[in-house]
């Protein structure tokens, strides 16, 4: 199945260009097209898309509102002249962020990132459900994460660091929702900076836990209660 995609620039030339680069990419599909970013918002609010390739900077709606305005996002690639919205890009969780002007071989390999995430999401959707896998997004890079290779996870500002047997991962995002919405059971919070994995505790006590790794996390006050019940409960 070809992924249904649509280009979006106020420039008809780039688009053409666009489209031709398209042409020569087996997996995906052009279903339309615009140089107009609220023509494009009204199709895309009633049309499943797959793919949107974006321009950001148009007259009177840029790139950037079509995206925060649609209720359902695509998978979005931004290709823009300017490459000072990389950082909004990164908050909008885009797929890719590409600056004209753009070759054939790093277009097809954020497309092909683009597809890869899309059947992830297909292909292991069991899975993700069941919070086996995390698919996350860092670096304009799609990581599938097991969460038995999980260490730790910690906070930093406005983002969150995921801590694995092989790497570390930064993520926009926060602890709260990563407890409460990403992780599946067997993940504690035990400090406003870090959430651990229960299977990987080797000891604790009324101040600290200790990892099987040797690594030692301090236990945070508002924590302790609801960290010293669930720890006592698994032994």
């Amino acid at each position: 199945m070809k992924l249904k995609t649509v280009i979006v620039d106020d420039e008809f030339p780039a688009i053409q260009l666009i489209r031709e680069y398209c042409r020569n990419v087996a997996t995906i599909e052009v279903v339309s097209t615009f140089t107009k970013a609220l023509e494009a918002f009204e199709y895309l609010k009633e049309n499943r898309t797959d793919i949107l390739l974006l321009d950001v900077q148009m007259p009177m709606m840029s790139g950037i509102d079509v995206l925060k305005r649609l209720p359902q996002k695509p998978m979005c690639i931004f290709i823009t002249a300017n490459p000072e919205y990389a950082v909004k890009a990164y908050e909008l969780d885009v797929i890719d962020y590409l600056v004209k002007p753009v070759s054939f071989e790093r277009f097809k390999k954020s497309v092909e990132k683009a597809s890869e995430y899309y059947h992830y999401k297909i292909n292991d959707s069991k899975a993700i459900a069941d919070k086996r896998y995390l698919m996350v997004k860092a670096d304009y890079k799609i990581a599938k994460i097991d969460t038995a290779d999980i260490n730790w996870i910690e906070g930093s500002g406005e983002y969150v660091k995921i801590v694995t047997t092989e790497k570390t991962i930064l993520v926009l995002d926060s602890l709260t929702n990563y407890i409460e919405n990403v992780l599946p059971d067997g993940f504690i919070r035990i400090h406003k900076s870090f959430i651990v994995p229960l299977a990987k505790i080797g000891a604790f006590n009324s101040t600290s836990v200790t990892l099987k790794s040797k690594m030692e996390f301090t236990i945070g006050r508002m924590y302790k209660e609801q960290v010293m019940n669930t720890l006592k409960k698994e032994q």
